[in-house]
């Protein structure tokens, strides 16, 4: 379901470089977040919206870096303390992993 919808930035500057733009927070099932950021628009869901896996949640952008060009940030967040709502896009540093180095279960 939707955690959180909308414009997000972690200081007053909307143009800083700390501003993710237009995002959306999905909240799954045991303690996982996954996090969509710089989208082209607000996405047209809200705090509780059930989605699934065939539900469109937005479209790449570059919201909150102009000039950056199109594109996602994406990170998935599990069990931390304190993760709720837009919190999963500033609570702590993700870690970035590379595709080629994630291994199957």
């Amino acid at each position: 379901k939707v955690a959180f919808a909308g414009k997000n930035c972690s200081t007053k500057d909307p143009d800083a470089a700390s501003c993710y733009g237009n995002a959306i927070v999905i909240e799954h099932k045991g303690g996982i977040y996954s996090v969509y950021t710089h989208l082209l628009h607000i996405p047209d869901l809200k705090k509780g919206d059930e989605v699934t896996h065939e539900s469109q949640i937005g479209l790449m952008g570059e919201s909150g870096c102009e000039g950056c060009g199109v594109h996602l940030h994406f990170v998935v967040r599990s069990n931390e303390e304190g993760l709720e709502d837009a919190s999963a896009l500033f609570l702590g540093t993700p870690v970035p992993i590379r595709g080629d180095k994630l291994k199957p279960r």
